[in-house]
């Protein structure tokens, strides 16, 4: 009997023995199971995903070609734009022209014809103006036909490779036809202002640059586009304004300009001699080295204008070269005070004569 127990026990040990070796077995072998089901995952995944590339790449292989189209002919367009921008600006100079007044002003110099020197000198600041006109022309219009290209090559290529990638344009071909249809009823004033803004261009009224007034607002252009014009004023302030809205257009740096100006002498001053001292200051200026380059005449005497309450109003003016005017007025000024005061005549300030009638009854 206690044999068989013996026996019994120490079986039962073995038994408990090889079921904790089974079952580190199981885990083990559980385990290596998830693990190669996780291989099997992972080999799965990377073969669907090339699965998907190279269907995309047997089917969309188009998509590429016209990607790589739309890229050069970006590049192509911003080259072209370039070099006609930089023709413009006269970076590849080859201005025939130019270079027969630079020879003709080189020649005057060594004459010392002063007269020569001044008319070939004007000549040249004409033909600067001008050309500096034409590269804001070409620039502006460049930098526009630029814009459009590229909103026409993103807009063929976006519905190219889609085309190509099996997905079907036509409904958005049909709600764009639908959208532009709506606009155009409802935004009749944007075609006003493209219509507008195209002839400004077309027809040079103004460019980049110039210093012009529209519709009563002043100001330097900063922009042009096809539906509106951007002018900053000598105060800092930008004004949006629509092409569409523009109904008179003054333009003060085209060709050349003139100042004018006005100024008042007390009554009982000698005429003759304003004048004297006018066009004394205005050849004195003409021919001083720092504004004889921006001056196109010298400023002289023009006339009376008007009889006021404390003054008599005259008038000088001259021309100048574009965007001159202003600081050759300012200096024209200043010189007609200092002579004023040397040859004793009164610039008068406001005043009213006062009778005073007493009765002595």
């Amino acid at each position: 009997m206690i044999t068989s127990k013996e026996t019994q026990r120490a079986l039962n040990v073995n038994r408990g023995l090889h079921e904790s070796e089974i079952s580190l077995l199981e885990e083990k072998l559980a385990s290596l199971e998830e693990k190669l089901a996780e291989r099997d995952d992972t080999m799965g995944l990377i073969g669907s995903l090339f699965a998907t590339a190279w269907e995309l790449v047997r089917i969309g292989w188009p998509a590429l070609i016209y990607l790589f189209l739309a890229w050069l002919a970006l590049r192509i367009t911003r080259r072209v734009s370039d070099k006609v921008v930089r023709q413009a600006e006269g970076e590849d100079d080859d201005d025939e022209a130019y270079k027969d007044l630079q020879e003709a002003l080189a020649a005057a110099e060594l004459s010392k014809e002063i007269d020569r020197i001044n008319e070939v000198r004007d000549q040249i600041t004409i033909h600067e103006s001008r050309r500096r006109d034409a590269a804001q022309r070409v620039t502006t219009l460049t930098n526009i036909a630029g814009g459009a290209v590229k909103a026409v090559v993103y807009i063929a290529t976006a519905l190219l490779v889609l085309d190509a990638l099996t997905v079907d344009v036509g409904p958005i071909l049909g709600g764009a036809a639908i959208f532009g249809l709506a606009i155009s009823f409802g935004s009749q004033s944007l075609v006003k202002d493209v219509v507008t803004g195209f002839f400004i261009l077309l027809e040079n009224q103004y460019a980049v640059g110039d210093v012009v007034t529209i519709n009563g607002q002043s100001g330097g252009v900063e922009r042009i586009t096809l539906r509106r014009t951007v002018l900053r004023d000598v105060k800092g302030g930008v004004h949006n304004i629509p092409n569409g809205t523009i109904s008179s257009v003054i333009n003060s740096t085209q060709g050349w300009a003139r100042a004018v100006i006005h100024l008042g002498v007390a009554y009982g001053t000698d005429m003759e001699k304003v004048e004297e001292v006018v066009n004394r200051i205005g050849e004195q200026m003409y021919t001083d080295e720092a504004w004889n380059s921006k001056l196109m005449e010298a400023p002289s005497y023009v006339g009376i204008t008007a009889f006021n309450d404390s003054d008599i109003t005259f008038r000088a003016m001259f021309k100048t070269h574009t965007f001159e005017n202003w600081g050759a007025e300012r200096e024209f000024n200043r010189r007609v005070k200092v002579a004023f005061e040397q040859a004793g005549i009164e610039i008068p300030f406001p005043q009213r004569e006062v009778h005073v009638i007493s009765d002595n009854a």
